[in-house]
C-alpha cells in the first residue's frame, strides 16, 4: 500500500507519496493554457500526469495506492467515473487506464484544505520540503 497527497492551485501543482525507498514529491507551476483551466481540471491532471510519471519508473506499479486531495469534485467524479464535460471525462479516463495498465488499485480520497496544510504537501508550493 502506497499513501499520496495530490494539490494544485491557480499557479501550480504538488504532489508527495510515502513509498518503502522514502518520500517521493514533485512541485511546479502551470503553462498559460493549464491555468486557465478550472480547478477540477487542474486537480485531476495533475492527478493522472502524477501517476503517469510514478507508473512509467515503476514505483507505483502493481499496487494500491490510496491519494488524498482537497477537491471533493474531483474526487466524485473519478468515484463516478464520469463527467459532462469532455476534458474532466477524457482525465478520468486517463486515470481507468492508469489502474488498468499500471495494475493500480486507486483509492481517491477527499481531505479538508486543513488537513493538506497540516499534512505538509500544500507547503511544498513555498518551499517546505
Amino acid at each position: 500500500m502506497l499513501y499520496g497527497f495530490v494539490d494544485a492551485s491557480r499557479q501550480g501543482f504538488r504532489s508527495s507519496f510515502a513509498t518503502p525507498n522514502g518520500m517521493l514529491y514533485t512541485l511546479g507551476m502551470w503553462g498559460a493554457d493549464d491555468q486557465s483551466q478550472s480547478s477540477n481540471y487542474r486537480e485531476l491532471n495533475n492527478l493522472v500526469t502524477t501517476l503517469e510519471r510514478h507508473v512509467s519508473d515503476g514505483t507505483l506499479g502493481q499496487s494500491e495506492v490510496y491519494v488524498s486531495m482537497d477537491n471533493g469534485t474531483a474526487e466524485a467524479m473519478y468515484c463516478k467515473g464520469n463527467s459532462s464535460s469532455r476534458l474532466l471525462f477524457e482525465l478520468i479516463l486517463c486515470l481507468k487506464m492508469l489502474e488498468m495498465m499500471g495494475g493500480l488499485l486507486l483509492n481517491v480520497i477527499h481531505v479538508t484544505d486543513k488537513q493538506m496544510v497540516e499534512e505538509g504537501t500544500n507547503g511544498l508550493s513555498q518551499g517546505e520540503l
